[in-house]
């Protein structure tokens, strides 16, 4: 039997016995890119029907996000978090969290304090000093790539950098970006194709928008 020959044939094997739960323990690690997709909306017109829990493990965060509610982020024997898969995503709370929900940018944050209704912190990796709504705490930054903003000029949340280098994917360039004369950690930036092509040259003024910005802790 091919792959998902043997994938369809565990799942009937599973749902003749009427069970109360599935457990699907990574049910599409082994399939080629194409296969994994089919199979995956196939199971999930299957789990539709079946109408009871599903507890499935996984290291892809796209195939949790797809296919699940509610995501449980497990990390050295224990939950770490856990919540609605949009909520959890949006404010993970630890760097684990935000790590394996796909988080790629993170520094450590240092003088926060606050003022007028607002707290303000500096990345210390970025060298760049930042503020967020509300009064919050956490011992880490973390933004992720697809939210960095190109902004005309100087304003809140908003420092000059250049480029440090530039890797390409089939649709999207991740360009790494470093404060002028800042030896940090270079902050990834995820951009599609087309909007790379029309980058000025030289260096950039770049918005991080406060409401992405995440403090976590560690």
């Amino acid at each position: 039997l091919s792959g998902g020959q043997q994938q369809r044939v565990a799942l009937a094997r599973i749902l003749i016995n009427e069970p109360e739960v599935i457990l699907l323990d990574e049910p599409f690690s082994a399939l080629d890119a194409h296969l994994r997709d089919r199979m995956e909306r196939e199971v999930m017109a299957v789990l539709k029907d079946f109408g009871r829990d599903t507890l499935i493990v996984s290291h892809s965060r796209d195939e949790l996000y797809r296919m699940t509610d509610r995501i449980a982020v497990y990390n050295n024997g224990h939950i770490e978090a856990i919540g609605e898969k949009h909520a959890l995503f949006s404010a993970p709370g630890t760097y684990t969290a935000a790590l394996l929900t796909g988080c790629k940018n993170f520094s450590a944050v240092s003088d926060l304090r606050q003022e007028n209704g607002r707290t303000l912190f500096t990345a210390d990796d970025w060298g760049v000093e930042l503020s967020v709504p509300g009064e919050q705490a956490g011992d880490i930054v973390g933004l992720r790539r697809h939210y960095i903003r190109l902004a005309e000029g100087p304003g809140e949340n908003t420092c000059r950098m250049e480029i440090d280098s530039v890797t390409e994917d089939p649709f999207e360039c991740v360009v790494f970006l470093r404060r002028p004369g800042f030896q940090g950690v270079p902050l990834g930036w995820a951009v599609p194709k087309e909007e790379y092509q029309t980058l000025p040259s030289g260096p950039l003024w770049i918005h991080f928008p406060d409401q992405a910005l995440m403090l976590l802790k560690k």
